[in-house]
């Protein structure tokens, strides 16, 4: 998993060594493209790197009153040029109202981020995320879906077992 990210690294770095010593004449849009996939191999092993770190401290954390509504809007808002970027429509039904929980807050954001990045891997190209929020009796109900295929049985048993994803998503 480590390796095919520092492996893109490498190339793109060398790559644009031989550009910037005139060994090489790149255009503009290429050398562009060359920084994004080594930004998106960059994102790539900070993914990884804190799926392990979690793993490696499963601690319970702690708990305070978080508004659901707020960290599901701040998330969205973080992934917004990537879903822009991606093409990909997000529907929204959030209630006007905040949504108060107990949990960890930091771990609601990496529960959202991760959710929210699995479904846009999911949904791929022009896809849709639906997103919504809702009052269960006495807890709040958070909804992620996309319009991407669905995972295949012997995928979904493991969805929540760690490091268990599909291959062209990573961990």
């Amino acid at each position: 998993e480590v390796r095919n990210p520092l492996h893109a690294l490498r190339i793109n770095l060398h790559t644009l060594r031989r550009a910037l010593g005139g060994r090489s004449a790149l255009p503009p849009d290429h050398l562009v493209a060359t920084v994004d996939e080594s930004d998106a191999a960059i994102y790539r092993l900070d993914e990884l790197m804190r799926d392990f770190l979690q793993y490696s401290d499963p601690t319970a954390g702690t708990a305070t009153q978080v508004d659901l509504v707020h960290e599901t809007e701040a998330t969205l808002r973080l992934l917004a040029e990537d879903f822009r970027r991606d093409q990909i429509r997000v529907e929204r039904q959030l209630p006007s109202e905040p949504a108060q929980v107990d949990i960890d807050p930091q771990r609601l954001r990496q529960v959202l981020l991760n959710l929210l990045t699995f479904a846009q891997h999911r949904a791929g190209k022009s896809g849709v995320i639906r997103v919504s929020v809702e009052r269960q009796n006495a807890g709040v109900e958070l909804r992620v879906g996309d319009s991407g295929p669905l995972l295949p049985e012997k995928q979904r048993e493991k969805l929540f077992e760690p490091f268990q994803a599909p291959a062209e998503t990573g961990s």
